[in-house]
């Protein structure tokens, strides 16, 4: 819902040459002077003005990546106009009051009667509060557009954002730093409020691929099952090293890496709570490039007794267990037994156990085949996944598995399903 800010319509003002006349180029202004269609001028609290732009032009469809751009795209438009000496001499009303933007395609579409500004919105909104860009180290008016061009990065201008490929960008896996360094390319360097950590320019600005969570097939819950990673298709610029942190508690934190000059790093990831992670490229003299985030994982663990998992064809039993993810799990020794998950993710594991009398099964998502499992091990394992795979984006999939029937090793395990939202 919008947020509860008041609006009123604008005293007289002289149009000279401020309007708001705000003065700090690193805080945002507290409010914007806008021209309604029926030529009133509202002054709005400025984030409201943000959130209800974005909700009009940079929707909740839009992937996060794209909105987080588009956030920051809405916000230094309007910051810019709302500057002192940055006021438009036309932009007077009837009754010769200022404003800073009107309510048009011409500056930004300002309708708060027609949309509600949603969680995803206000949470891009907030993420990017803080930001602010530079191009040749000065404050730039970021404009942006629908474009005609659905092909990533195709219509760069170094000035504005084009829509529709800034989005196939987003679908590519490009974070919002990466995006903007791209599309507003050369010399953007990003600026934090507070931060006192502005970056640099080349060599520490080459884009990175941003972080993304992959689970390790092999590996037990209780240990280091997830790999993140990032730059795995670009070359670290010489004498550079990379650093990552994790969002935790609302604070980020950096992550230890015993090679900060490999791109990768196995963690074992929190059941039940959302992972951020960001990167940046750091070099000897301490001096930093922009954060590139990837997308925000959220890890749910299904155990076997939940309702979610269905049993279907063949005889499947339930034990308990004390050394299972939940305490029990669920076995079948009869060939083409079934269990199905519907789940919604962009990485997904078949967790179970292992062992000298366990046998093989296929793995199918969506009814197709994309891989085999085979449970042996010499010894007793617990909680391993045993199956893993992940895609570019998330969505609604549908994950089985097909207990093969193997000779003198019929018994197939599960103990529950571990996927990344």
């Amino acid at each position: 819902m919008l947020m509860p800010v008041a609006t009123f319509e604008a005293p007289p003002v002289f149009a000279g040459g401020s309007c708001t006349g705000w003065q700090s180029k690193y805080v945002p202004p507290e409010t914007i002077r806008v021209r309604r269609a029926d030529d009133r001028v509202e002054t709005v609290d400025f984030r409201r003005y943000v959130g209800v732009v974005m909700a009009k032009e940079w929707p909740g469809w839009v992937p996060e990546q794209a909105r987080e751009a588009g956030a920051v795209a809405v916000k230094q438009y309007g910051w810019y106009y709302a500057l002192e000496g940055h006021h438009r001499s036309s932009y007077v009303n009837a009754k010769g009051q200022c404003y800073d933007v009107k309510d048009s395609t011409i500056d930004q579409l300002y309708r708060p009667e027609m949309v509600t500004v949603g969680e995803k919105i206000w949470r891009v909104v907030d993420a990017t509060w803080g930001l602010s860009l530079r191009k040749s180290g000065r404050f730039f008016l970021t404009g942006y557009r629908a474009g005609t061009s659905s092909v990533c990065a195709s219509d760069v201008t170094g000035f504005k954002l084009f829509a529709k490929s800034v989005i196939d960008c987003a679908n590519k896996g490009w974070s919002r730093e990466k995006i903007q360094t791209v599309y507003y390319a050369p010399d953007i360097t990003f600026h934090w409020e507070g931060s006192g950590d502005v970056a640099v320019a080349s060599p520490l600005s080459t884009p990175l691929t941003a972080p993304t969570v992959n689970l390790r097939t092999g590996k037990s819950l209780r240990q280091r099952h997830a790999l993140i990673t990032w730059d795995d298709n670009l070359a670290r610029p010489e004498g550079t090293r990379y650093q990552l942190q994790r969002l935790i508690r609302g604070s980020w934190s950096n992550v230890r890496l015993a090679d900060p000059t490999r791109p990768r790093v196995a963690l074992n990831l929190k059941r039940g709570a959302t992972h951020d992670f960001r990167v940046r490229l750091r070099d000897s003299k301490g001096n930093v490039g922009p954060w590139y985030s990837g997308p925000r994982f959220d890890a749910r663990l299904v155990q076997d007794t939940s309702e979610r998992i269905s049993w279907s064809s063949g005889d499947w039993r339930r034990i308990s267990a004390d050394s299972a993810s939940g305490g029990t799990l669920v076995y079948t020794m009869q060939p083409n037994s079934q269990s199905k998950l519907l789940f919604t993710g962009r990485a997904v594991g078949v967790v179970a156990s292992t062992g000298p009398d366990r046998g093989r099964a296929r793995i199918y998502v969506d009814d197709q085949l994309v891989g085999e499992v085979d449970l042996y091990s010499s010894t007793a394992r617990w909680r391993v996944l045993v199956f893993t795979r992940e895609w570019a984006q998330s969505k609604e999939r549908v994950i089985r598995v097909d207990v093969e029937g193997t000779a003198n090793r019929p018994r197939v395990d599960i103990d529950g399903v571990l996927y990344y939202r």
